[in-house]
Parts: C-alpha cells; sequence; structure tokens
C-alpha cells in the first residue's frame, strides 16, 4: 500500500512538471490585446473608477462600453509593476495549470491524469495571458463542486465569492451561471444549498455596471462590426490554417462521444449535458476550447472508470511505470521545444516577451507624427500600451468598444478604397500611418499594398511586425537605400523571417521574399510550414 502512494505521488508530481513544461513559455501577447489591458489597469488604479468610455481613441472617444474585466487588468497592471513582466508568465501558467489540476483530480483516479496527459496540452490553443484564464480556474473549481454534491455534500460557502470575483474579472462567467443552475438542480433543497444559491447568483450584480454588467455576455454582440478569429468556428478556421490544437480536437471527439455513451449508460445526465454542451460549443467558437478541455478532463474519466476494467497488481505497476516514463518524454518533448519547433509554434519554454522591446515607440517620440495616426485593428492595444495618454489610436481590439458602423462604414472602407481612404484621412486630420504588415485581412493587404505604390507616402521606418508612413515632405524614405532589406536579410529569427516574407510579397519584391525563404530553410529545414509550402506532406505526415 505504502509503494502505491508513493507511485501515485510520483505520477501527480510528474504530471504537475508535464504542465509546466508547455504552459511556462514565452509569450507574443503583446501582439493582441495585454499591452491594452495592462494600461487599463494602471488607469483604474490610478483614478480609483472603472472607465465606461473609450478613453483611447480618437475616432470614437465618447463611446460607452461594458469593461467585463477590469479586475483582472488590475492584477495584470499591479503583477508587472511589483514583479515584473515575468512574472505575468508565472501568474498564467499557476491560474492555467491550476485549472487543470482540479479537473483532473476530481475522478479521484489516475484516469484525469491519464486524460490530462492526452487532451491538457490543446489548451495552449488559447492559454494566453488573458482575462479569460482566470474563467478557466472558477470553471474548474464549480465543477469541483458539482462532483462533491454527488457524494452528499453542501455546496461550498465559497461559491459565492467565486461569483464576486468572476464577475469582474471576464465575461464568461455566463458559464458559471450555467454551472450554478446544475448545481441546484443536483444538490438536495435544503435551507443551505438554497441560501448560497441564491447568494451567489445576486454576487453577480456586485459590480461597477450592476444589470448591465450582468447581462453584458447576452448583449456584447448587438453591437460588434468586426469579426475575429477568436469567435470564428472550428470548420472556418480548420479550412484556412494548419493548426495542430484543431486537429486535436477533431481527434478527441471520438473519445468524447463514446464517454457520453458510457456516461448516459451509468445516469450521470449532468455529466452527459455539460460534454455535449461545451463539445458544441467549441464548434461554435474558438475561444471556448479550455472550457471544453477542462470539461473533458472532468467527465471522460468517469466514462473510463465505469468500464470497470481489472488489472492485477503486477499489471497495475507495470501501467505505472509505462505512464511515468511517458510523463518524462513529455516533458521532454515541450520543456526542450521539440513540440514548438515540429509544429511552427511561435513559443519556447522560457519568459520572453516579443514585442516588449518598444523600438517603435522611442521612433516615435524621436519622430513626432503630424497630426493624427491611422493603424490597424491588430496593434492599436499595443500603441495604446506604449503611447497613451501622449497619442491616441484610430481603432483597436476591441469591437464592442466602437460602434458597428464605425468598421463597416469607415475603417473597412479606407482600407479597401483609396477615395475613401482620402475622404476620412482629410476629415480625421491623418498623416501617420503605422500598421502591422502581418495582418491577414484582405482589406489590410489590400492597404498596405496601396499606401506601399503610393509616391505622396514616404516609408520611414519597418521591422518585423510593424510598418510606418508619412506624408511629411522632408521625410527621409528609406526605400531609397537597400538598408531596410539588409536589416531584414541579417535577422536570424525564423519567426520574424516568415512576417518579413509577407511584407516583401505584399510591397511587390519577391525577389527579396525568394531570399529570406531560402534562409528560413536552412534556419529550419524540418519546419511544418515549409514542408507544406514544398508539398513534401507525404515524407512528414503530421504536418498535414
Amino acid at each position: 500500500m505504502h509503494n502505491k502512494k508513493v507511485l501515485y505521488a510520483c505520477i501527480w508530481v510528474l504530471f504537475i512538471i508535464y504542465l509546466f513544461s508547455f504552459l511556462f513559455t514565452t509569450s507574443n501577447d503583446f501582439s493582441q490585446d495585454l499591452g491594452r489591458h495592462i494600461k487599463l489597469g494602471e488607469i483604474i488604479v490610478q483614478t480609483k473608477s472603472v472607465p465606461k468610455i473609450n478613453l483611447f481613441s480618437f475616432t470614437n472617444p465618447n463611446f460607452s462600453f461594458i469593461n467585463h474585466h477590469w479586475f483582472s487588468e488590475v492584477i495584470f497592471f499591479l503583477s508587472q509593476k511589483w514583479m515584473g513582466l515575468t512574472s505575468l508568465i508565472v501568474l498564467k501558467t499557476v491560474v492555467v495549470g491550476l485549472s487543470l489540476v482540479i479537473a483532473a483530480s476530481t475522478s479521484g483516479s489516475l484516469w484525469g491524469v491519464a486524460v490530462g496527459f492526452l487532451l491538457s496540452p490543446l489548451i495552449l490553443e488559447r492559454a494566453d495571458i488573458r482575462p479569460e484564464i482566470f474563467g478557466f480556474l472558477f470553471f474548474s473549481l464549480l465543477l469541483f463542486q458539482l462532483k462533491r454534491l454527488k457524494k452528499g455534500k453542501h455546496i461550498s460557502p465559497f461559491v459565492p465569492v467565486i461569483f464576486l470575483l468572476w464577475v469582474n474579472m471576464h465575461i464568461s462567467f455566463v458559464f458559471g451561471l450555467f454551472l450554478l443552475g446544475i448545481i441546484f438542480l443536483v444538490a438536495d433543497k435544503g435551507k443551505w444549498n438554497t441560501v448560497i444559491t441564491l447568494l451567489s447568483f445576486l454576487c453577480l450584480f456586485i459590480n461597477p455596471n450592476g444589470v448591465g454588467g450582468v447581462l453584458a455576455p447576452f448583449t456584447i454582440f448587438n453591437n460588434y462590426g468586426y469579426s475575429i478569429v477568436e469567435n470564428q468556428n472550428i470548420f472556418f478556421l480548420q479550412s484556412r490554417t494548419s493548426d495542430i490544437f484543431i486537429k486535436g480536437f477533431f481527434l478527441s471527439l471520438p473519445f468524447v462521444l463514446g464517454a457520453l455513451y458510457f456516461l448516459c449508460r451509468k445516469k450521470d445526465y449532468a455529466g452527459s449535458l455539460l460534454l455535449c454542451v461545451f463539445t458544441s460549443l467549441t464548434f461554435f467558437q474558438v475561444r471556448h476550447f479550455p472550457f471544453f478541455i477542462i470539461t473533458a478532463l472532468v467527465f471522460i474519466p468517469d466514462a473510463l472508470k465505469s468500464l470497470k476494467i481489472h488489472f492485477g497488481l503486477t499489471t497495475k505497476a507495470l501501467l505505472c511505470y509505462s505512464f511515468i516514463i511517458l510523463l518524462f518524454c513529455g516533458i521532454v518533448f515541450f520543456g526542450t521545444n521539440m513540440f514548438f519547433e515540429t509544429f511552427d509554434i511561435n513559443k519556447a519554454f522560457g519568459t520572453d516577451f516579443t514585442l516588449s522591446n518598444k523600438k517603435i515607440f522611442f521612433y516615435l517620440k524621436q519622430n513626432p507624427p503630424k497630426g493624427n495616426i491611422f493603424n490597424n485593428f491588430d496593434i492599436g492595444s499595443y500603441l495604446i500600451y506604449g503611447l497613451y495618454p501622449d497619442m491616441k489610436v484610430f481603432v483597436d481590439g476591441r469591437p464592442e468598444a466602437y460602434p458597428a458602423s464605425f468598421f463597416q462604414n469607415i475603417y473597412i472602407p479606407i482600407e479597401e478604397d483609396e477615395k475613401m481612404q482620402e475622404r476620412y484621412f482629410k476629415q480625421y486630420d491623418i498623416h501617420t500611418v503605422i500598421v502591422s504588415h502581418t495582418d491577414q485581412t484582405p482589406w489590410g493587404q489590400t492597404f498596405l499594398a496601396r499606401i506601399a505604390r503610393d509616391k505622396r507616402w514616404k516609408m520611414t521606418y519597418v521591422d518585423s511586425t510593424f510598418v510606418f508612413f508619412t506624408d511629411t515632405k522632408n521625410a527621409i524614405d528609406i526605400r531609397t537605400t537597400d538598408r531596410y532589406i539588409e536589416l531584414a536579410e541579417e535577422e536570424n529569427d525564423f519567426f520574424k523571417l516568415a512576417s518579413y516574407i509577407h511584407f516583401f510579397e505584399v510591397i511587390g519584391k519577391q525577389d527579396v521574399s525568394i531570399s529570406l525563404l531560402k534562409k528560413m530553410n536552412t534556419l529550419r529545414p524540418s519546419a511544418c510550414s515549409l514542408i507544406r509550402m514544398h508539398s513534401m506532406q507525404n515524407d512528414s505526415p503530421w504536418c498535414y
């Protein structure tokens, strides 16, 4: 018995290290929303109030919106202020890792670890430094509470605290509301459970926006004029990308269907419903991926336990030792970056931040732009991080913080049509353009190609992410020399070279793109992106 406990403890410790090996990674989250979150956290701490209007844009400065994750932003700001940016990677690792450990432990058996070994890496699809990571933790805690109720326990008095925090940290609290209803249905209807359930519900209204904050999950898409990747369905993304995590999701579906069958047989209707709902939601929007994974970690082990497979002591020991070896292999696979390099994922084990250097901001301070700036959707949040309050942006990555008509009638038409560009550039007094040349939207690429050909606009700065244009007459156009091409050719980072390739293709310098592609091939000849490009999948079937 003693040896068995030691063996199980070793497996759990190795499982936690395994999670750490792929969660504790470098971050490119500044290319998304992290910069804006930190800046908003700073404003909230300084002003002791939560902004209810769009502070950061000169195009829609008074447009009202609901900040449903303000407390997460305060945590991000204070964490990086007190302990540096690296602390945010540590925070993300702990919160997401704890969510997975709690979910895997609910079954009370090693089946949870086994399922976690297979499915938990899929959470990398959404394991970024975002407010929603706190939603993962609260979701796991409520599923743990649901499992406890089946053992005749009362609802924990900490459940209302979870809802008080969740409603102020991320809009995914709506899933908690759904779980609360199931918890109440499963629990006995005694006075204690009724009071705790009611108190949990009432705690949702303790937020800066009151009833509006509670209704936000149901109203946010009423004004949503711009489509973002995380809100796309699985089939749309599968047809346009080679996302290894989406492939993993499809591979897991037979296990999910099998689990649903056995859960129904054992009359675990709550588990069946939850697994079915969050699998379906993931088909609908990829942002729900982590909630599917956490739900699967909780209920698929229950289905496996119902199989009642009996192993002898020797067989159990052999299986445990084999599993230990598998966990070691998994730790090496992720911890040495083999996984990230094999599948061309722009992450690595460690604590570096992409875009944490502020070259573009230093450049802007040394060369103050005339008038206002036009920027694209992708980089608005990062520009806010470095420029606010000295400069405001044209747009940032919050569709809900702008009128839907702004995107449909102004932003996209500016990028698609030169006449609309001239009209609105004059209206908004725009003489400077800063865009991310990694923008994959058709209108974004159309705009970059057009302005790069327009001799009225001088290109004065370019790096692996940003390109800077101005119509100031005395500005020096870097295209008059080949230095900007030489800087790209001196780059030795695989992913930055890929960004430069896209840039040079869009502006019509195919010879430079080919030269950089050859360098990428030298750096990482077995990269899946290059293998797909050269139609060599038969030699590397994992790159499909």
